[in-house]
């Protein structure tokens, strides 16, 4: 019975070691694909599709050649794509080890299995990416279905070629002709596909076993020397912790340079446009630093220098305020040269009163 149970467990262990991946995965996923990046998605994805409707006919040629923006475009997504499924064995360093002998078992079953889910995926992920190029594709002249259908056909023929490569590496063959594992390349390949999944979720999520980086932006040295704590020295104290928290501002500055983007493509569009874009952005960057106060609140020294919570809430709204209301100024600049000084001055009344309302929660 129980060399029965060790027989069961060893035939299902790429499962196992599938899905204890792919919960590991959604996990990190819902921390990625919260409220407030969703809401960005779509602002991107409709600032994209404004503008390719803004340019759709044109040829976009690049310095007078036969090649258009489009082609690139295209091409470069279908490439992008092509970067997308390896073949994922979940093996680790004590494998090597425990089951060094099991040969005929990985052979027979476990990369079969890998190969399998592999190719199992990528037509799907090719044809995604594909239908993502489609439109570029078209506008660069490939308005033929059977053009279209022959480049989608290289593209999984070349990604099939790839992944034929990609396993010919995993296996050695004796002069004999029998095949054996590769540890040194198995053990090789699945660090680096796992390292390329730890390092995609560091970005936005605290992944055990690697450290983030610390940053602590040299570059603002000389512009914060210049505060001194002698006048009010709680709201000095917050912008050092908003502009040295990367978590805050720097996601802010990221929103608003988009948003620099996107108004030049509304300028044909409806005045209300731009007034939608900047209360977005104003509710948007006020809410993901207020935040930034709980964490300066974990501190234990914070709350024994200042004993006043009510005054450090204050003074700590008002330096999120100070900080955003320069970029809310540059933004109505922008729209009143776009659109009409009514419409810029309507954008500043709305993103001022937005984060003025919005404060920190007693």
């Amino acid at each position: 019975m129980m060399g029965r149970d060790a027989t069961i467990e060893f035939d299902t262990l790429y499962e196992e070691r599938f899905f204890k991946q792919q919960r590991q995965n959604q996990r990190y996923l819902k921390l990625l694909f919260n409220d407030h990046f969703m809401i960005f998605l779509f602002i991107a994805f409709g600032g994209a599709v404004l503008l390719y409707r803004q340019y759709a006919g044109e040829h976009l040629a690049i310095f007078g050649s036969v090649l258009s923006l489009w082609s690139l475009i295209g091409l470069a997504i279908v490439l992008l794509g092509l970067t997308f499924g390896h073949l994922q064995s979940y093996l680790e360093a004590a494998d090597r080890v425990f089951l060094n002998a099991a040969d005929e078992f990985f052979l027979e079953n476990y990369f079969v299995k890998v190969k399998n889910r592999a190719f199992l995926y990528l037509l799907p992920i090719q044809a995604a990416f594909f239908l993502l190029a489609l439109p570029f594709l078209i506008q660069a002249g490939c308005s033929s279905a059977g053009l279209l259908l022959a480049l989608f056909l290289l593209q999984v023929a070349v990604k099939v070629g790839l992944l034929k490569k990609e396993e010919r590496a995993l296996f050695l063959t004796y002069p004999s002709g029998q095949k054996t594992v590769n540890w040194q390349q198995v053990l090789k390949q699945a660090e680096r596909q796992a390292d390329r999944r730890n390092r995609f979720f560091a970005l936005f999520a605290a992944v055990p076993g690697r450290q983030s980086p610390v940053k602590r932006r040299a570059f603002l040295d000389l512009f914060l020397s210049k505060m001194t704590f002698q006048r009010n020295p709680q709201e000095q104290l917050a912008y050092r912790i908003l502009l040295r928290y990367q978590g805050g501002v720097n996601l802010v500055f990221r929103q608003w340079l988009l948003v620099l983007v996107l108004l030049p493509i509304l300028r044909k569009e409806a005045e209300y446009w731009p007034l939608l874009l900047v209360a977005g952005f104003a509710y948007l960057a006020k809410r993901q630093l207020l935040p930034v106060f709980k964490r300066a609140e974990g501190v234990l020294w914070n709350p024994l220098l200042f004993f006043d919570q009510k005054k450090r809430q204050k003074d700590f709204d008002k330096a999120i305020n100070r900080l955003l209301y320069p970029m809310l100024l540059l933004l109505d600049l922008e729209i009143t040269w776009l659109f009409s000084a009514s419409t810029g001055l309507y954008a500043f009344l709305i993103g001022w009163g937005i984060v003025k309302i919005l404060t920190i929660k007693k």
